[in-house]
């Protein structure tokens, strides 16, 4: 989801933001679980204005393009033509929200995120709409009606699993290897351990040990004959 893109912003139930938008998902999720402990966040609730779906797309569906009637059915998109009937249909605090939009407008104003720093790093900028100017990231949220969709944290990987050695091997409790068995990516312990760097920090390492793994098994089958 674009969710550094211009016109949208990240709120908890009380209509605070709490974090730069625009950091790694990783940073994302952990920021709203320490959030919620605090403040109800998750779900969070990710705010736009008409603005931004009509420049951006919105999960799968093309910028302009009519949003699903059943979103608005189930729940899963959210409306309103002001700010409080939005905050209202999200269970979000009507002031709070209030406040945090025109806090966040007068930063677009400055050119500066104040409290979060978001579009000051490249990553920010890289996450933003390059065409978008003066801010790749900033854009403020004015144009009614208002949009909302529930955010919660989510799993896309593991940072545990089987121990192996420099030939990509799975070891046993004891170190020692266990015969014809190997394992790459996800399925053993990262190499980063507890720390995720980005996306598709788990792809690499697959590639890598995948190959480690391959010419090992083919030069032991040489040896053996």
């Amino acid at each position: 989801m674009n969710i550094a893109k211009p016109h949208s912003i990240i709120v908890d139930r009380s209509g605070a933001r709490y974090m730069n938008e625009g950091g790694s998902y990783m940073a994302f999720c952990k920021n709203m679980l320490e959030r919620n402990r605090q403040v109800p966040a998750i779900p969070s609730w990710w705010i736009m204005d008409e603005e931004y779906m009509q420049d951006y797309m919105f999960c799968g569906a093309m910028p302009g393009a009519k949003k699903s009637e059943g979103w608005f059915v189930s729940g899963f998109l959210k409306k309103g033509d002001t700010l409080e009937d939005l905050a209202r249909a999200c269970g979000v605090d009507a002031a709070g929200l209030t406040a945090t939009i025109e806090g966040f407008n007068a930063n677009v104003d400055r050119g500066k995120d104040a409290e979060f720093g978001r579009g000051d790093r490249a990553y920010d900028r890289w996450l933003g709409d390059p065409f978008h100017r003066p801010s790749e990231t900033l854009g403020k949220i004015e144009k009614a009606p208002f949009y909302a969709t529930p955010v919660a944290p989510g799993n896309v990987g593991i940072f545990g699993g089987v121990v192996t050695d420099t030939y990509a091997r799975v070891l046993r409790e004891d170190g020692t290897p266990i015969p014809g068995l190997y394992a790459t990516g996800n399925t053993t312990a990262s190499v980063m351990g507890r720390i995720y760097p980005g996306a598709g920090a788990s792809i690499g390492p697959s590639f890598t040990w995948g190959y480690v793994a391959a010419k090992h098994a083919a030069d032991a089958g040489n040896s053996a004959v």
